[in-house]
């Protein structure tokens, strides 16, 4: 599992730095890695797991199931 930076995040998902820091106050967010006071770090199997979960839905726009999305017609 590779770490990424919040911004890569941003870059990849399309959630603002500003939306995870408000998801990592609330405790809303996916798992997080605080390296140190000002260092934060997202796994990416993390990320994944999280985004693709129906439970998060309502948090983000990204598709819930990418293989229900691959496969509808």
């Amino acid at each position: 599992m590779a770490l990424i930076s919040p911004k890569s995040v941003e870059g990849k998902y399309g959630v603002s730095t500003a939306e995870l820091a408000r998801w990592r106050h609330s405790g809303e967010g996916p798992q997080y890695y605080r390296i140190s006071a000002r260092l934060v770090r997202y796994g990416t199997d993390d990320l994944d797991n999280w985004f693709h979960d129906p439970a998060n839905a309502h948090l983000h726009d990204l598709p819930v199931n990418e293989s229900a999305e691959l496969c509808s017609v």
